[in-house]
């Protein structure tokens, strides 16, 4: 399946700015987990996180979220593209949306990182 036109990054692994987001998490836990990058005040962070809880809810998968503009670094990889949506999955990053969630390509790259967590 092609990558939606916003955020060119989605599908790839988010290493340059995932580095930002791991200081202090758990990156011995193999469980996975959904992480929404959002912005205080933003209603597409709003919808995104219902999108995120139900899709969550339905996969029985753990989830956050992740204020950007609580670190430099996360202010400066995110902060133009939120919400942004990611998978953590064996101490690896993977970004799934940006911008426009759409939440039925949304769960199904979320099934696809998770049956197929490799790299391409």
């Amino acid at each position: 399946a092609a990558a939606p036109a916003a955020g060119a990054a989605v599908g790839r692994r988010a290493d340059a700015c995932a580095a930002a987001a791991w200081r202090g998490a758990d990156t011995m836990s193999a469980e996975p987990r959904i992480i929404l990058y959002r912005r205080a005040e933003c209603a597409a962070c709003d919808r995104a996180r219902e999108t995120v809880r139900s899709i969550a809810a339905a996969l029985d998968l753990p989830w956050s979220e992740c204020g950007v503009e609580s670190d430099p670094a996360l202010e400066q990889c995110y902060a133009a593209r939120v919400p942004v949506v990611a998978l953590r999955l064996n101490a690896e990053e993977i970004e799934l949306a940006a911008e426009r969630i759409d939440p039925a390509a949304l769960a199904r790259r979320l099934r696809d990182a998770l049956s197929d967590p490799q790299p391409d």
